[in-house]
């Protein structure tokens, strides 16, 4: 009981983003810690992406880079927030990576950066 009232949710989560250029593995080694049991978030862009494809959703970044990086970048913060408290969290890409794309694309701003 005093461990519950004593703990520091920030504390108790570690958090560990997998992040490299295309094709470098990262969804591999995701999948991987994912079947090893560890909580993962899968890479949010690639669901999106994914989606478009299906005919469930119109947003995509060929279309409107701009909203696509919004939506991205909630979704990552929402990752996040849901973080297993006591254990490592992976992400497949991160925060760091919608910033890096956004400043590249010299829009950070517009998106809360």
């Amino acid at each position: 009981m005093v461990e519950k009232i004593l703990r520091i949710p920030e504390v108790d989560v570690k958090r560990v983003v997998i992040t490299g250029g295309p094709g470098t593995g990262k969804t591999s080694l995701i999948t991987a810690l994912e079947n090893a049991g560890y909580p993962v978030k899968h890479e949010q862009a690639r669901i999106f992406i994914d989606n478009t494809n299906k005919g469930l959703s119109n947003l995509s970044p060929w279309t409107d880079l701009l909203a696509f990086s919004e939506r991205v970048m909630n979704a990552r913060h929402e990752d996040y927030q849901r973080a297993q408290f006591g254990s490592f969290n992976f992400y497949d890409r991160g925060l760091p990576d919608t910033l890096a794309h956004c400043l590249g694309e010299k829009f950070p701003s517009k998106v809360g950066l």
